[in-house]
């Protein structure tokens, strides 16, 4: 009984490495990196390999060898698992404490009764999800306009009621505008458009309403603000955003937000993506204003399309499975030890190249470019040093990097770090800002950039319309 079960778990465990192990090299995830920041990768292979060598030891040493790996795996297991459900549990606990009752729906249902009152409604689209993979090893949109090849930029399909998210208990909608962001209707008619923001969600403002957006809580300080932000998007995306759309409205300053999270790992998936890396080249565009139309039917047929093929089942299932996979790779722990987010000596220089080319199109209008740092709230979690030493030694390279080509930083970790709480800007970990984040946020631009620049701030931020302190 006993030799049964030493196998069993011996037999578990090599399979899950050696699963992980096989989507490291295929897939170049870098699972194994992620899970086991601090050992070498001969070291996670022989993690692999010694669990199936032990099948044939004998019985007495193997039944020591299964003890040794339960005391290993199962406390570091308990702690990951232990984590994952705190995460998952704290909205709802948050909301119960506010007498709020966390909207248990998902995304998919949402949608769903939305239409069924006779809302035209869509979800949110990140950019990663209209990606397939090609024979080529590339990645490809899924979009086709006259049989070309088209990807989309905007976040939402244009004029729409489009489901954003839900982070405290309610889900949040919003009408997306003519081109399928999430600005007030009519601003791309506007001739005064001062501020640009670049970016990914963080600069979309997602989970929370609209008063509190960074475009809206700058714009009430500095003037007309337009936000171009959109999930999942990386630096290529918004060098494509600058290139598509920006010329159109001029505006005299963009912020470029960069998120420390995962906007490296978002290069990744765009350098791999070949519409996108063709903005590096000097008069590329898809022309995506020109094809405004034909673009928004194709978006809204293949979220339509993508719609009808998910079930509330099926994305339940992913759902959990996602979940397990999160465990499995360790990804609170990972980040407790400073593993995960490095960034190569490659990718600063494609980076510096993609900002150098942002830089040089704004300033064929006149336009200038200020690159907004924000901080994931590893920053503020993490008690560990070695993390703390990861992180800062990855970020001082990138601003370097950042520096060299000549644009102003703005970097929101020093205005987070004069809280008491820095953890009070995050809706919970690893999750996106709160409302006081989004404020703090856009009181530190508002305060640099008036100081630094002759568009000057009509007041400070966090004093207008008595937004929360």
């Amino acid at each position: 009984m006993v030799n049964s079960l030493s196998n069993f778990i011996l037999i578990t465990i090599s399979t899950i490495f050696s699963f992980l192990l096989v989507v490291d090299v295929v897939v170049g995830a870098g699972l194994m990196t992620i899970a086991f920041p601090l050992l070498p990768r001969w070291l996670t292979v022989s993690v692999v390999i010694g669990p199936i060598c032990t099948l044939f030891v004998p019985y007495r040493r193997k039944v020591t060898i299964t003890l040794c790996v339960c005391a290993i795996f199962v406390p570091v297991y308990g702690v990951e698992l232990y984590l994952e459900t705190v995460s998952y549990l704290a909205p709802r606990l948050d909301a119960g404490r506010r007498g709020i009752d966390f909207d248990l729906r998902t995304k998919n249902e949402v949608v769903k009764d939305l239409r069924e009152r006779g809302v035209d409604a869509y979800p949110l689209v990140p950019l990663g999800s209209i990606l397939k993979s090609g024979p080529d090893g590339k990645f490809h949109s899924k979009i086709r306009v006259n049989g070309i090849e088209i990807f989309p930029l905007a976040p939402a399909v244009a004029g729409k009621t489009t489901v954003l998210c839900n982070e405290t208990g309610k889900w949040l909608t919003f009408q997306a505008d003519e081109n399928g962001f999430r600005n007030p209707e009519g601003i791309w008619s506007q001739q005064d458009i001062q501020v640009a923001i670049i970016g990914d969600s963080f600069a979309q403002g997602i989970c929370v309403e609209k008063r509190y957006t960074p475009a809206s809580l700058i714009g009430s300080a500095v003037g007309r603000t337009i936000s171009l932000g959109g999930a999942a998007a990386g630096p290529l995306s918004q060098l494509a955003v600058i290139t598509e759309y920006l010329p159109k409205i001029r505006p005299e300053h963009v912020l470029w937000f960069y998120f420390e999270g995962n906007d490296i790992e978002n290069l990744r998936l765009e350098s791999k993506t070949s519409v996108l890396r063709n903005y590096l080249s000097d008069g590329f565009s898809q022309g995506l204003l020109g094809w405004k139309n034909e673009l928004n039917d194709a978006m809204s047929s293949a979220v339509d399309t993508a719609f009808k093929d998910r079930s509330d089942g099926m994305l339940e299932l992913r759902r959990r499975v996602s979940m397990i996979s999160q465990v499995l790779s360790l990804r609170y722990l990972q980040v407790a030890f400073g593993g995960g987010r490095q960034i190569s000596d490659e990718e600063l220089e494609l980076l510096s190249n993609i900002l150098a080319e942002g830089k040089k199109r704004a300033a064929s209008w006149g336009g200038q470019v200020t690159f907004i740092y924000l901080p994931d709230w590893t920053s503020f979690y993490s008690g560990i040093s070695s993390a703390v030493s990861a992180s800062q030694n990855t970020s001082t390279r990138l601003l370097e990097t950042v520096h060299r080509v000549g644009i102003p930083v703005i970097d929101i970790r020093r205005a987070f770090s004069k809280n008491a709480k820095p953890q009070e800007m995050f809706s919970r970990p690893g999750r996106h800002y709160s409302i006081k984040g989004y404020q703090m946020l856009a009181d530190a631009v508002t305060k640099e950039f008036s100081a630094s620049h002759t568009l000057k701030a009509k007041s400070r931020v966090t004093q207008e319309k008595g937004l929360v302190q």
